[in-house]
């Protein structure tokens, strides 16, 4: 069978084959002969290829006659130069003054570059650098400034009162701004910064150890007032209705820069008058050159009626952490708090040593308010203190701020980073504060939009519709408790009863008043009190507003000095311990008579108190 088949084969094969051959060569008459596909459309005609050379062709030699036979007409060039001659000669009189002498060279105008419609990207202003703190207690004077008031125009100044602050100073990066300005394609003339003001947000320390949300800082009278208006545009024409308005609110800003961007403090009567607050690499000398002298120091910040305790120390909360305070600090974060402590302390003791008295004060201040230094350390560093305090007595006049409270003062020189003119200081005075209270804060800046009004040159018109572009948020700066208006320490043990005798210290119109108090549990630390205040005898309020809520004998560790060198070493003895709730942050706290005795800022009010 296989055999057949394949004989079979053989015998057609050939027929196969010249079938085959004979169907592809009658496709190929069909497609080239019949159908002619090779065809293009060219002038509205479907050509062969042996058509389409000769069609170009002629189409060729049709343009070129029409060009060669075209008729030029005349169009006479307007004599521009004989027609500015006749007018500049005619002048504003029927005959042409006579020229008393020859022109010079002709002076060079200069026009707005003009970007390209859709062109330009507003930016938004960058975020300060983490803001520094500083508090205060003052019987101060608001005097109320407004930019843009005319000079002379009177102004009433408030009645001296006693103000908590808290003032705020951040570095903006005005070169830094600059640049994103011109890279967003910015004219040379419009990406220059001004600003208009600061805004700022604060969170307060709650009784959980946490935060509160971010609440706006509004109502500051420390701070000077600049209304800007917003632009009124006509809808047909897209023109600013308002612009008288506008352009007054531009002129007030560009001439009170400084006032916007450093507003001065409050006139201060007595108690804590303002310096800068600690800022990177700030010198103090610098700015009071700038300022008009230096500000003394103000007392360092508590809470009211103790300090914050010390973890690990006697009286104390143990270290890591635990009870109401909230999360511990990570170990890095702690041992680098703690080194920077040591830097700060060697850098006050070098200060002294090298008569730099407003570096020493400054270094021991960032001591005595950190939380990871020692009783040891701070009671160094008030020693540091209170010896440069002494220098700059003797050298020195303290003096009030700088005229702040005249709306119309423009003399100051604007404070810049050390060595970077382009890096101002931004300042904040928040004299609604509560006093006791630990905040933290963070800002933004709000400058003048260089593209109000210009419309079709913005990407977005919606952003050439605001008079002031609002900024990025800072980082949040450092916490800072308020400076209270009384302070408590534990002064002895009372004899044959329970309880304790303390130290209660009341800020009274700038001075420090001590009266001692027996307590127990179940009471409130401090009353009412008649003593002599001036030449008169007054009731004088306290009251603290702690609660005792124990009283105790323990064996308590504390930290004694050892050494000049700042070391020192651990005494084990019974103390006399309190614990009490503290009514800023709803804290429960605890102060020791062993640690209370050498605190700092105790002796620091005994002796302001024995004025």
């Amino acid at each position: 069978m296989g055999k057949n088949w394949l004989k079979l084969v053989e015998i057609h094969i050939e027929k196969a084959v010249i079938g085959v051959s004979g169907l592809f060569l009658l496709a190929m008459i069909v497609m080239f002969l019949v159908l002619s596909p090779n065809k293009v459309e060219f002038g509205g005609r479907e050509l062969s290829p042996g058509e389409l050379d000769e069609a170009i062709k002629t189409e060729a030699e049709e343009l070129d006659r029409r060009v060669k036979n075209a008729k030029v007409e005349d169009q006479p060039a307007p004599t521009f130069a004989s027609e500015l001659k006749q007018r500049f000669e005619s002048g504003i009189q029927a005959a042409p003054l006579r020229l008393a002498g020859a022109f010079g060279t002709p002076l060079p105008t200069f026009t707005e570059q003009e970007e390209a419609p859709g062109s330009i990207a507003v930016v938004t202003p960058l975020k300060p650098l983490p803001p520094a703190a500083l508090t205060g207690r003052s019987m101060g004077v608001r005097v109320p400034r407004k930019i843009g008031q005319p000079p002379g125009e009177p102004v009433s100044a408030g009645e001296p009162a006693e103000l908590p602050w808290v003032s705020l100073a951040a570095y903006f990066p005005v070169r830094e701004q600059q640049d994103e300005m011109t890279r967003a394609g910015y004219a040379a003339y419009r990406a220059r910064v001004y600003v208009v003001g600061v805004d700022v947000q604060r969170q307060e320390l709650l009784a959980s150890g946490e935060y509160s949300p971010w609440s706006d800082v509004t109502g500051s009278r420390a701070m000077p007032e600049f209304d800007v208006p917003g632009p009124i545009f006509d809808d047909e024409t897209g023109a600013i209705i308002n612009k008288s308005e506008i352009d007054a609110a531009w002129e007030a800003a560009k001439s009170a820069q400084v006032d916007l961007m450093q507003p001065a403090f409050f006139q201060v009567r007595a108690g804590d008058t303002w310096h800068m607050p600690p800022l990177p690499g700030f010198d103090e000398d610098e700015f009071a050159s700038a300022a008009g002298g230096r500000q003394p120091s103000p007392a360092p910040p508590g809470e009211p009626g103790a300090p914050p305790p010390v973890p690990g120390a006697a009286g104390g909360p143990p270290a890591g952490g635990g009870g109401l305070g909230g999360p511990p600090p990570s170990p890095a974060a702690d041992r680098e708090a703690k080194e920077k402590v040591k830097t700060d302390l060697a850098a006050a003791q070098e200060a002294l040593k090298t008569k730099q008295w407003d570096a020493a004060v400054r270094n021991a201040e960032l001591v005595l308010t950190s939380a990871a230094a020692t009783q040891s350390q701070k009671t160094l560093a008030g020693r540091v203190r209170d010896n440069a305090n002494k220098e700059i007595a003797k050298t020195r006049t303290p003096i009030a701020p700088p005229p702040s409270a005249t709306p119309t003062e423009t003399t100051r020189t604007l404070v810049t980073a050390p060595g970077d003119p382009d890096k101002p200081v931004l300042l904040f005075h928040d004299d609604t504060v509560e006093s006791g209270k630990t905040y933290r804060y963070r800002m933004r800046v709000r400058l003048w939009n260089r593209y109000l009004g210009r419309l079709k040159v913005v990407k977005e018109p919606a952003q050439a519709r605001k008079s002031v572009l609002i900024g990025e948020w800072s980082l949040a700066g450092a916490p800072i408790t308020v400076t209270p208006s009384t302070y408590f320490f534990v002064k002895s043990p009372r004899v044959g009863k329970p309880g304790a005798i303390v130290d209660v210290f009341k800020w009274r119109s700038g001075d420090w008043i001590r009266q001692n108090f027996e307590i127990e549990v179940g009471d409130q630390v401090g009353a009412l009190r008649k003593v002599k205040f001036g030449d008169a005898n007054e009731d004088i309020d306290f009251a603290t507003g702690a609660i005792v809520l124990d009283v105790r004998d323990e064996p308590v560790a504390a930290r004694v000095l050892a050494s000049a060198k700042g070391e020192f070493r651990h005494n084990r003895a019974n103390s006399v311990v309190v614990s009490y709730l503290d009514p800023a942050d709803g804290q429960v706290k605890e102060k020791a008579l062993a640690t209370d005795k050498d605190d700092p800022r105790y002796r620091q009010l005994k002796s302001a108190s024995e004025k």
